[in-house]
């Protein structure tokens, strides 16, 4: 696949990105800021190379369910697991300077490592890389329940290839309490649930059966990042 081409023939959201977009369908620009909080300055999703490798151990033989978890994983293993609103301060309040001393703006790519990416890093780069894969998602901007809490965050809704609905959430994970191992929040959803998101005319309350790679297990820990 060639990326760039493919990203120049996406359609394209080129309005700033913030806790008002509520909703984002197109491809994000990597000339759009990204901005978690108004009052400090925003991040841009201009990285291919991240893009590359994030596909890069997708195979054509894999599910819907099997490349959403891989890319995710991917997610987990280049951003982090435990993540922090401080470590997010520190890499959005770096200046940011060219070999010839020009201030360039804060790049996803800085992001990298330093377990400061938090759910507009990720459900942002998660959206662009499904666009790239021909998927229908969308960025949700609002308020989740899970674990019997609400809170404001930003996460993913995705059509499958057989036109099934799903909830992708990067930030946070679910953990099984006999391994211990992390494991992608994705939950199946029912039409009604998937336009109740998006129209806000209804409550989606995550849980372990909506998630088809946690049903082996009796109990599990949400664990925030």
């Amino acid at each position: 696949m060639n990326i760039e081409e493919k990203i120049k023939a996406l359609d394209k959201y080129d309005y700033p990105v913030n806790r008002f977009s509520r909703i984002i369908r197109d491809f994000i620009d990597d000339k759009t800021e990204i901005k978690p909080v108004l009052i400090r300055k925003g991040f841009y999703l201009d990285d291919i190379s991240l893009y590359k490798e994030a596909i890069s151990n997708i195979s054509e033989h894999d599910s819907n369910i099997t490349i959403f978890c891989k890319i995710i994983h991917y997610i987990m293993d280049k951003f982090g697991v435990i993540c922090s609103k401080e470590n997010r301060w520190k890499v959005l309040n770096l200046d940011y300077k060219d070999e010839y001393g020009f201030e360039h703006p804060v790049s996803i790519r800085e992001f990298v490592g330093k377990n400061a990416a938090m759910c507009f890093e990720r459900a942002t780069f998660l959206h662009n890389t499904l666009k790239i894969l021909d998927f229908e998602s969308a960025v949700i901007v609002g308020k989740l329940y899970s674990n019997e809490e609400e809170e404001y965050h930003a996460y993913n809704l995705v059509i499958t290839n057989d036109s099934k609905y799903v909830l992708l959430d990067s930030t946070n994970f679910m953990r099984g309490t006999k391994d211990k191992k992390a494991y992608p929040c994705i939950f199946t959803l029912t039409k009604e649930e998937y336009k109740g998101i998006v129209y806000e005319n209804s409550k989606f309350r995550a849980s372990k059966e909506k998630n088809p790679l946690l049903v082996e297990f009796m109990n599990f820990d949400l664990m925030y990042c």
